[in-house]
């Protein structure tokens, strides 16, 4: 009767492993990119642009705390650099009235229950007005821009908060940008052989003193194991 029952476990076992998989430790996929060095055409590809013959508030750079550009200094960083929007919509903006970023592709082969990992924060948090946005993308193996994550200013208290639900409304409650960068995590649907994060945003020429900031992106995801990499005759036939 005791052999009996292990066949039926052991049967039991396969027939689990076969039809789902199954998920391995949550681990970093590529490299973080913290921008202390410039990889501007080689780690990633922005807008990046200076119009200094705009009261010097239009750019897109990597900058760090004491730049004459800064409204005021960040807290939180990694290292020392991280990327600043300043008012976009101008000329000398080669995506104007947007500022893009797009990092270059990291490798998720075997991978799922992807996640983006990023700081984020505002040098002028209350400044913000209605059409100011920053958004975070990603692309599986070239597909389409997937929208994952998502802040508005639409609460009309000046601030860029988080649309949680990702409808095109911030969401009372939910975290506001601020001088202080805070940790954000973006879970990514589906899996494939290759993953393209890219941020996008907006601050328009109003009269406030927007400066959208970002750094630390990472990419996590859980290891797919198949049931013939956990499972063998010789390590069911252990369970006796």
């Amino acid at each position: 009767m005791k052999g009996f029952f292990q066949s039926l476990f052991k049967i039991f076992i396969l027939i689990a492993l076969t039809s789902f998989g199954v998920h391995g430790q949550l681990v970093q996929l590529g490299s973080t990119e913290s921008f202390e060095t410039d990889g501007n055409g080689s780690r990633y590809t922005s807008g990046e642009f200076d119009d200094v013959d705009a009261e010097d508030e239009h750019f897109f750079l990597r900058l760090q705390d004491g730049s004459t550009k800064l409204y005021a200094n960040m807290s939180g960083e990694d290292g020392s650099f991280y990327w600043v929007m300043g008012k976009l919509d101008v000329g000398a903006n080669p995506n104007n009235p947007v500022g893009i970023m797009e990092l270059d592709p990291i490798d998720i082969t075997g991978f799922g229950d992807l996640e983006v990992r990023m700081l984020l924060g505002s040098t002028q948090p209350d400044q913000y007005e209605n059409g100011d946005y920053l958004e975070v993308y990603a692309s599986i193996d070239g597909g389409a821009d997937i929208l994952i994550g998502n802040f508005e200013q639409n609460s009309g208290n000046g601030r860029l908060r988080q649309d949680t639900d990702l409808n095109g409304d911030d969401n009372g409650g939910a975290p506001e940008l601020t001088a202080t960068f805070q940790s954000f995590t973006f879970p990514v649907p589906g899996n494939g052989s290759s993953l393209v994060v890219k941020i996008e945003g907006t601050n328009n020429s109003g009269s406030g003193r927007e400066q959208t900031t970002f750094d630390n992106i990472q990419v996590f995801g859980q290891q797919v194991l198949s049931a013939g990499a956990l499972a063998t005759p010789t390590s069911v036939s252990s369970l006796e």
